[in-house]
């Protein structure tokens, strides 16, 4: 059996990374944290910089992986040369396979930077057809499944089953339409609530695999995230 790593963003309360990394400091189950960085920026690349020395800091505690901004670019080497010596994997999320060209230039970039870093890249399911499109150029990588893009339950557990050898981490969420109706929020990133019929046979799944998966419980509240740990913890006893 391979207990998963249990993770979550370095985004639960309104703060700095270093902020959130203090709070997070005694949340015993909380064992890696995944650095956001949907957009790097000015103000993102500053507050990296004020907070390195913390984030280094917390090295014992924690692992680090990271998400890599939305839409790549060769101007974004400097942030995985920046973090490289903390996180052990990177997210990416694919182009748009309406745009060729934009998929051509994100495989090229993905392949010379694994040339460089090695296979520390994943690449997340997000939209239909983006990730499918991407593995045409790159067959052999590495993958984040995310369960709140796929719907729910059967291509949940279908995703899993066709690409579990692949799968090294899981952005572990769910979906709540009702919910999104009323509060304007979107229907995925809401926390686990142990009623979804795919999550239980999930997570045996996850248990019974040959090699040690990370979830990430992509939640960007602790309120959340803590409802969510409470719900999966008990397919962990």
């Amino acid at each position: 059996m391979n207990q998963p790593r249990l993770s979550c963003p370095s985004w639960v309360i309104p703060g700095t990374y270093g902020e959130n990394l203090a709070f997070l400091a005694d949340k015993t189950d909380i064992q890696n944290i995944e650095l956001l960085f949907f957009i790097y920026d000015d103000s993102v690349q500053q507050e990296l910089e004020q907070d390195m020395e913390q984030i280094k800091t917390y090295k014992g505690r924690f692992t680090y992986t990271a998400h890599l901004p939305d839409k790549l670019s060769q101007n974004h080497q400097e942030l995985i040369d920046r973090i490289l010596p903390l996180a052990e994997q990177f997210i990416v999320h694919p182009a748009n396979p309406e745009d060729p060209h934009s998929v051509d230039e994100l495989a090229g970039l993905l392949q010379a930077w694994r040339g460089r870093y090695g296979d520390i890249f994943l690449a997340e399911n997000t939209k239909p057809r983006w990730l499918e499109t991407l593995l045409a150029r790159i067959p052999d990588m590495p993958l984040c499944m995310d369960s709140g893009h796929l719907g729910e339950p059967g291509p949940i557990l279908a995703f899993w089953q066709n690409w579990q050898s692949r799968i090294r981490e899981i952005h572990l969420h769910s979906t709540d339409i009702q919910a999104a109706q009323i509060d304007g929020r979107l229907q995925d990133h809401r926390p686990l609530r142990g009623d979804e019929t795919w999550l239980g046979p999930l997570m045996q799944e996850i248990i019974g695999h040959n090699h040690q998966i990370l979830i990430n419980l992509e939640l960007f509240s602790w309120e959340e995230v803590a409802m969510s740990l409470e719900t999966i913890k008990t397919f962990l006893i």
